[in-house]
């Protein structure tokens, strides 16, 4: 008999603007499903509070595993949804929700009921750079969240070894705590070449518009880009902070001629290979990442990138697959810039063969099936 695993996070596929977390956790049941029986808890609602095209409050079999997209009362119909399907494993994501998360938790601690074993990936929510967006709600949260003991209920799952850190020092020394690595998509076909010249470069930001990602700071840096040639900067992604965007959009608007910048809208998932073919680098100074989908498939298609020290990809260094480089230096992107530009074709295809064989060897080296075997077996 297989075990049963409950999967529950505010966002699931169809959902396209809730960032990677949903891109993980759809690769992951799809991973675990010959070895589990799957369940996925979630809201009928996209980030931006659109409603799904799903039929809500009631158990979906479209997929290789069953899900429940919830419209409201979230911590009540999980009880529920638990008590339906009484799983061996109730598998949180994420941490800041206080309906999926906290509320839910709560409820289960004072349940005299036999409990399901609970895990917690918090995907980066405690990284460094993460906890100085909204600091002091963020912080209030985790103090509640100690003073209940909530952090006891849980054994926590970490998806790199940054994050095994960020969760002792953030929860104590005593917490239970096992890594497995996050689970993207194959790398499959074949690399789609793009011409590039000496004096050219196209740049793409791809991503949530929001202060984590730090889409202000690319703008201020190019500010004081003083190239002589011409680079294009384009930028796909959903607003998530109006106000943010307000100020990204006065920043566009003083940039330098030699900088072509424009915002070309959201993107659907099945759309974003097509549309990072199109560009020469992925650019992404954020603030943290826990894995960087975007990363990985910009490196899968075979776009090298230009990201900040705040990921786990920093190794695209070594594999001479792209750029890192610290948010606190800002010179230092515009040199990796003007580097980018003067790369002639065959240059460029050999950062164009080493993204793709990077992303390849992420897969190779990490036996993810039995990884997430022996975490919840």
């Amino acid at each position: 008999m297989k075990k049963k695993l409950l999967f529950i996070y505010e966002y699931f596929t169809p959902a396209t603007k809730a960032g990677g977390i949903v891109s993980s956790l759809k690769h992951l049941a799809n991973l675990l499903e010959k070895d589990y029986q799957v369940f996925v808890y979630t809201s009928s609602y996209d980030a931006n509070g659109e409603h799904l095209e799903i039929e809500s409050n009631q158990w979906v079999n479209d997929h290789k595993f069953s899900v429940y997209y919830a419209t409201g009362d979230f911590s009540k119909k999980l009880k529920r949804a638990v008590e339906q399907v009484e799983p061996d494993i109730c598998y949180f994501n994420g941490l800041y929700n206080v309906h999926f998360v906290f509320k839910s938790l709560l409820e289960f601690r004072f349940n005299q009921k036999p409990k399901p074993e609970f895990w917690l990936c918090p995907r980066g929510m405690l990284q460094a750079g993460a906890l100085k967006v909204k600091p002091l709600k963020k912080r209030v949260y985790l103090f509640a969240f100690k003073l209940l003991r909530l952090h006891r209920m849980v054994r926590w799952h970490a998806t790199d070894d940054q994050e095994m850190k960020d969760i002792v020092l953030n929860m104590g020394q005593d917490i239970k705590v096992k890594l497995a690595y996050d689970t993207p998509g194959d790398v499959s076909g074949s690399i789609v070449p793009i011409v590039k010249k000496s004096g050219s470069l196209r740049l793409c930001f791809l991503s949530l518009i929001t202060e984590k990602k730090n889409l202000k700071g690319l703008l201020i840096w190019l500010q004081n880009f003083k190239a002589e040639s011409c680079i294009n900067l384009d930028i796909y992604g959903p607003v998530k902070d109006t106000d943010y965007w307000r100020t990204c959009q006065k920043l566009i608007s003083k940039l330098p001629e030699r900088v072509k910048c424009r915002y070309g809208g959201e993107v659907k998932p099945h759309d974003v290979v097509d549309l990072l073919n199109e560009y020469h680098f992925l650019i992404l100074p954020s603030l943290g990442e826990n894995f960087g989908h975007v990363i990985y498939e910009s490196l899968s298609v075979g776009r090298p990138v230009m990201i900040s020290d705040n990921t786990p990809w920093t190794r695209v260094v070594d594999w001479k697959a792209g750029f890192v480089n610290s948010v606190d230096e800002p010179g230092n992107w515009l040199s990796a810039m003007d580097e980018a530009l003067q790369l002639d074709q065959t240059e460029y295809d050999q950062y164009v063969a080493n993204a793709r064989a990077l992303a390849k060897n992420y897969l190779e080296v990490q036996n993810l099936r039995e990884q997430y075997n022996q975490l919840f077996g």
